[in-house]
């Protein structure tokens, strides 16, 4: 009965998903790039991708965590980048009873600029449950924007930053997502 219930309300985890994906990886380049920011700057010519480096973002995990708080209703669903991981968590009611989830991705900074958040936990009611089928569901449940890639097989979700265009004809590259030591930053290239 219970599982019947979390399937019916699996849209709220589906559309909260969606909305920190959003407010996690656009809202804190968009704020940054139109208000600035003070961690730092730092103008560099040239660019692997064939576009010039106009400057970089640096953010710290508070930084973040900051911005996070700003843009998704924390009433709903908790998120905030921890030191190892970037941490999302909500209660849902079934029958009368809370039931809490968790899920924990592991942001990093590829080569070529994309960003990747490996799945590393998946909980609902304390139970642990497989990524790979999470994230199938996630997959092919969700209407997810052409910029994000859900890859099940590898257990990871891939946000391509060459799809987001900031400004006009502005894009964001990760260069360094390093929660443990506290380093996150991103380059903007014409």
């Amino acid at each position: 009965m219970c599982i019947l219930s979390i399937k019916n309300n699996k849209w709220k985890g589906f559309f909260f998903l969606s909305i920190l994906l959003n407010a996690v990886l656009l809202t804190p380049f968009i704020l940054l790039l139109f208000l600035g920011s003070g961690s730092g700057y730092e103008s560099d010519l040239s660019d692997a991708e064939g576009g010039n480096s106009l400057f970089s973002i640096e953010l710290t995990r508070d930084e973040l965590n900051r911005i996070i708080e700003k843009e998704v209703d924390q009433s709903q669903l908790q998120t905030y980048a921890g030191e190892e991981a970037l941490r999302l968590e909500a209660s849902f009611n079934v029958i009368g009873r809370d039931i809490n989830a968790e899920m924990e991705f592991e942001p990093n900074a590829m080569e070529d600029g994309n960003v990747e958040l490996e799945e590393k936990s998946f909980t609902i009611g304390g139970l642990s449950l497989p990524g790979t089928e999470v994230l199938a569901l996630f997959e092919s449940q969700v209407e997810w924007p052409e910029y994000v890639v859900v890859d099940p097989p590898n257990d990871r979700i891939v946000i391509d930053m060459q799809e987001i265009e900031v400004g006009e004809g502005y894009r964001i590259r990760a260069d360094t997502i390093d929660l443990e030591n506290d380093i996150i930053s991103f380059k903007v290239t014409d």
